[in-house]
């Protein structure tokens, strides 16, 4: 039940209010089931316990995930970071993670948790890097950041994006696309006066060198490799059998798999691809704020907890968390 109320992503129903689940004509039946039903807790600190363990329990699993991982070209991910207000105006910092897992990537809910008190770079960047060191996570594996235009994020001096560049110079730095399109739809009717002007804004970028990737078979664009790879690619675009399972396979699939047949080409195919384009999954995440924490639920605090398990991509270990609760009945 706690499973089902916490990935809806809306308010919490009082007993009566299950006609859905068929509780109400279960009780009126009498049967042995009827009193099985009986002795579900459904009050509302029990609810938020149960919430929390299931919380738990995904964010353990994602933990072990990172933690047991022995392969390093295994461990790199991306990041997708944004910050907002919430209903009681307080600051709000959400992020993403991008992985690999089971042969293809994960797109996973890494955290939302308060701004404490002010929202600089320097805030942003010792929550995010707190998290980090709680998964076992380390920055030279960081592939990508994306995030949107504020100066707190990409301040020259004290940004976040500045503050993760001197962990990581390596770091591919990318500002929400989304963020870019509205920002252009805005001056559309003024773009020919201000051309330069746009030009440095958004600067045109050149996808004619990562052709190789999207369209591995049929690309004939000079790559911008070096001889090993080169000469990868070649042995590559003559291999029969990965010809065939091409277009049965998604992007990031199809890389992965010649993770051992193809390691330098695998490697920098998969680095190009795992970053985030966009910071739509934050965006969305806000949208859903207005249910989770609305005005009849204004303090409410523990937003990552009743939030993880309506976005995570973990299978939740059911017998493990009933294991370890005894139900007591409601009263």
């Amino acid at each position: 039940m706690e499973n089902f109320l916490s990935k809806s992503g809306t308010k919490r129903k009082f007993k009566e209010e299950y006609v859905d689940y068929g509780f109400i004509a279960m009780e009126s039946d009498g049967s042995e089931a009827a009193e099985k039903v009986k002795k579900v807790p459904l009050s509302n600190i029990t609810i938020s316990r149960r919430i929390e363990d299931i919380s738990s329990n995904l964010k353990d699993q994602a933990r072990e995930h990172f933690e047991t991982l022995k392969d390093e070209s295994m461990l790199l991910w991306s990041l997708q970071v944004d910050e907002s207000t919430d209903i009681c105006e307080n600051a709000q910092l959400l992020a993403f993670i991008r992985f690999i897992k089971g042969g293809k990537f994960e797109n996973e809910f890494f955290f939302c948790d308060e701004l404490e008190s002010t929202t600089k770079g320097k805030d942003f960047f010792d929550l995010v890097n707190k998290k980090i060191l709680f998964f076992h996570l380390k920055w030279k594996k960081c592939v990508s950041v994306c995030t949107n235009g504020c100066p707190s994020m990409r301040g020259n001096l004290k940004g976040f994006i500045t503050l993760v560049l001197q962990e990581n110079p390596d770091v591919v730095t990318t500002r929400c696309m989304i963020h870019h399109e509205a920002l252009a739809a805005k001056s559309l009717t003024t773009l020919t006066g201000f051309q330069s002007e746009i030009q440095h804004y958004f600067p045109s970028l050149s996808i004619d060198e990562y052709s190789w990737v999207i369209n591995t078979f049929g690309s004939n664009e000079k790559a911008n490799l070096t001889t090993e790879d080169e000469e990868q690619l070649i042995d590559l675009r003559n291999d029969k059998i990965n010809q065939l399972v091409f277009p049965e396979k998604s992007l990031d699939e199809f890389w992965l798999t010649l993770k051992q047949s193809y390691p330098a080409l695998g490697f920098k195919a998969v680095k190009i691809i795992l970053p985030f384009s966009s910071s739509w999954f934050c965006e969305f995440v806000f949208s859903v704020f207005s249910e989770v924490k609305s005005k009849k639920r204004e303090r409410l605090l523990l937003i990552d907890k009743e939030i993880r398990n309506c976005l995570s991509t973990m299978e939740l270990r059911f017998n493990l968390v009933c294991s370890r609760k005894q139900a007591q009945p409601s009263h």
